[in-house]
């Protein structure tokens, strides 16, 4: 049974010691920049005050499509066709020497420097419009639950292919491209990014209770670069257990289903880490950060996303129990294939594999006991 908002707030104070409890935290890296300088402060002049932003984030593998599928086709929210890479890529590249990542973001160029991002290293969503045009079908694309450890990929659900209204995003993001290379700052470069975004959807709405929205997974330094410079940034981020989330990184980055110890060490840093970091987020921002029991979300997906829609301030809508993408029915993600069967619903299966607690490390138990009580 999913927790309420009114018991999750109640168990917060056990977030207060959460990095001296599990080690040093935030592991999220800051980017090289000069956090004095106004280009790395508040937007100035792309968005009204009033516009609230939403993202859904979650750690990778940890249930951000189901989420994302959950809510896709709720009235009061825009939607997206899958999980864009632009900030992530950005964030490298800040990384890597800011002064060139700014460079690129005001050359006359700058469209196709942003548009190269949004799928790390590939124009993600024309090749999608692309394949929406060719008639591929759709049990030969590969999706973001089976795609090559650190590569692009075009489609982010199983044997679904999205149709974009690609030249309407790619139009606005040509008609920003001034106001992007004269942006006052990164944030307005971001604001304007998003409006273009919303443009993927054909049906893009203007009376949305969130006039921003971003999906992406793991996107911790980036939401708290971004929570930090507004008062308006929301977050929905599913955890999951360790014992299954194992075999997902395991099939998805190993292509193996057994237990190896190197295999093992390496989903427990990622987990381990990842997870502290979201519950330091949710420590800074609790009326901001709603993070979601994955477990939750599956088995009791009604009242789930009724909690997750009075933490938006929205009301519930019928349609968060039919997983979909622009409103067209999804086979999840998974990184083990599903039938047909599986279209449109929010399979358990997930839930079934379970990593023998006799390979937990020992801060999985307890750390996984103080997730459970801040999760919905």
């Amino acid at each position: 049974m999913p927790n309420t908002l009114e018991t999750i707030s109640s168990h917060l104070p056990i977030l207060e010691t959460i990095a001296e409890q599990f080690g040093p935290a935030p592991f999220w890296e800051t980017p090289a920049i000069d956090r004095d300088h106004p280009y790395w402060g508040k937007a100035q002049v792309a968005t009204p005050r009033d516009t609230r932003m939403l993202f859904v984030s979650g750690p990778s593998r940890n249930g951000n499509h189901v989420i994302h599928s959950m809510m896709d086709n709720h009235p009061a929210l825009l939607s997206l066709p899958g999980e864009d890479s632009f900030l992530a890529k950005f964030f490298l590249d800040l990384n890597d020497d800011p002064d060139a990542a700014v460079a690129n973001l005001r050359s006359r160029d700058n469209i196709d420097y942003i548009l190269l991002h949004t799928g790390r290293g590939i124009n993600k969503w024309q090749e999608l419009w692309k394949l929406s045009q060719s008639g591929t079908p759709t049990d030969k694309v590969i999706w973001s639950g089976t795609q090559q450890e650190g590569k692009g990929y075009v489609t982010d659900y199983q044997d679904t292919i999205i149709p974009v209204d690609y030249p309407a995003y790619l139009k606005r993001l040509q008609d920003l491209a001034q106001a992007i290379r004269e942006a006052p700052s990164f944030m307005d470069v971001f604001w304007y990014y998003l409006d273009a975004l919303s443009y993927l959807n054909g049906q893009r709405s203007e009376q949305a209770a969130y006039g921003r929205l971003l999906v992406g997974s793991g996107m911790r330094s980036e939401m708290a670069f971004v929570f930090e410079r507004t008062d308006n940034t929301y977050c929905i981020a599913p955890l999951r257990p360790f014992d299954t989330y194992y075999y997902s990184f395991a099939k998805g980055r190993f292509k193996t289903t057994e237990v190896e110890k190197d295999v093992l060490k390496e989903a427990w840093e990622h987990w381990w880490h990842k997870s502290v970091d979201y519950l330091i987020m949710k420590q800074r921002y609790p009326e901001r950060f709603c993070l979601i029991n994955f477990n939750h979300a599956i088995s009791d997906t009604e009242e789930t996303s009724r909690e997750v829609c009075r933490f938006l301030g929205i009301p519930f809508n019928e349609s968060c129990l039919t997983p979909t993408t622009l409103g067209v029915m999804t086979k999840g993600n998974s990184s083990f294939p599903k039938g047909e069967q599986a279209r449109g619903t929010f399979y358990k299966s997930g839930m079934k594999r379970k990593l023998d607690p006799e390979y937990w490390p020992a801060d999985c138990a307890p750390l996984w006991d103080i997730m459970s009580r801040v999760t919905i």
